[in-house]
């Protein structure tokens, strides 16, 4: 009787929560200094910097707003392992925010620029070097139009 009971246990905790998608942090809006364009789901994105963003995340993928992603350790490969959080255009740099899962959740800052493609020599929006910040979302966005640049 104690063994079926076990397997039921095991099993329960495998699946994910029904696909429920983790609470949406509130991030507060981030006050640029010059003019910008916020954008708040990846949809939202115009279609050639969407496609830098799935560029930059393969094979992990990126999840919508709001949508599910693997936001533990726990990891199927099923389902993405970020999510969008906010994108902002400033000057000529898209700063996309976003959260990846793991041992510890954490939200990152990065900004994509365009950027000639080795292979094909076109003109692709790209993650730019130096440009990843974690955490304070707006403070690393600030601090890279000051010119500050990330070790990673």
């Amino acid at each position: 009787m104690i063994i079926p009971m076990v397997l039921i246990a095991s099993a329960a905790q495998t699946a994910p929560a029904a696909l429920r998608p983790p609470e949406m942090p509130n991030i507060a809006p981030c006050l640029f200094d010059e003019p910008d364009l916020r954008v708040e789901r990846k949809s939202g994105l115009p279609p050639e910097v969407l496609a830098g963003v799935v560029r930059a995340f393969v094979p992990t993928r990126i999840a919508d707003a709001g949508e599910y992603f693997e936001s533990t350790e726990v990891v199927s490969g099923k389902y993405p392992q970020a999510r969008f959080l906010r994108a902002y255009f400033v000057r000529d740099t898209w700063f996309l925010w976003y959260e990846r899962g793991g041992i510890a959740l954490s939200r990152f800052s990065i900004a994509f620029i365009q950027m000639r493609d080795a292979e094909t020599r076109t003109m692709v929006w790209a993650p730019a070097p130096g440009s990843l910040f974690v955490n304070n979302l707006c403070a690393g966005a600030k601090a890279y139009l000051l010119g500050a640049r990330s070790a990673g």
